[in-house]
């Protein structure tokens, strides 16, 4: 089944989440807990529309139908933080295959810029198992020779190969619907849409 791509229609309001994958284990004797950071963290992406009507409404309640419920995958971004704080100028690619880890070597950067990237900002790339979406979790500078090491989270799941694209507008992933219930639109007159969609990260 082909890829599809949200419709770029912006929601009312967004929220992207960072589910971590973790196991707890809190002692009965005397109340300590123990926390395992176990790999496969997922993206979830909650999309509120709440003033649709004509196409805009008719375009998403096709998409819906077109995704078949959690069968059906799609590239979806946050749209309310398509591009980053810091300038990203340049051309980047990944620096190096074979990569893991929290940090990221790339290239490819307008040379000597401090902030090249901002804690917070968005990134994605794609590697053998699909698209990776990262946060930058601390500011980013390029060297002399438009190099820069970003700080990631999660860390990567796959090594990706060297030359790779960075992208850092629209940074998005491979999603499916959280469950086969979405969708489901409340219509007010005159003909005015409103529901809500539940994104989660597949790969």
């Amino acid at each position: 089944m082909a890829i599809l791509t949200l419709p770029d229609i912006k929601p009312s309001s967004a929220r992207l989440v960072l589910a971590g994958n973790t196991q707890s284990f809190t002692s009965p004797l005397d109340g300590s807990t123990q926390t395992l950071r176990l790999p496969g963290a997922t993206w979830r992406l909650s999309l509120v529309y709440d003033r649709l009507i004509g196409a805009r409404l008719a375009d998403m309640e096709a998409f819906v139908a077109e995704m078949e419920g959690q069968s059906g995958r799609c590239y979806a971004h946050h749209p309310h933080r398509r591009f980053p704080r810091g300038p990203a100028l340049g051309v980047p690619v990944v620096d190096g295959a074979g990569q893991a880890g929290s940090v990221l070597l790339t290239r490819g950067w307008q040379a000597n810029l401090a902030g090249i990237l901002l804690r917070g900002d968005l990134v994605a790339f794609d590697t053998a198992s699909g698209r990776e979406l990262k946060r930058v979790i601390a500011d980013a500078n390029s060297d002399s020779a438009g190099k820069a090491s970003l700080q990631i989270r999660p860390a990567l799941r796959k090594p990706p190969a060297d030359g790779v694209a960075i992208v850092t507008e629209d940074a998005s992933c491979i999603m499916r619907l959280a469950d086969d219930q979405q969708g489901g639109v409340d219509i007010t007159p005159p003909g005015r849409g409103a529901f809500r969609l539940d994104l989660v990260e597949s790969f």
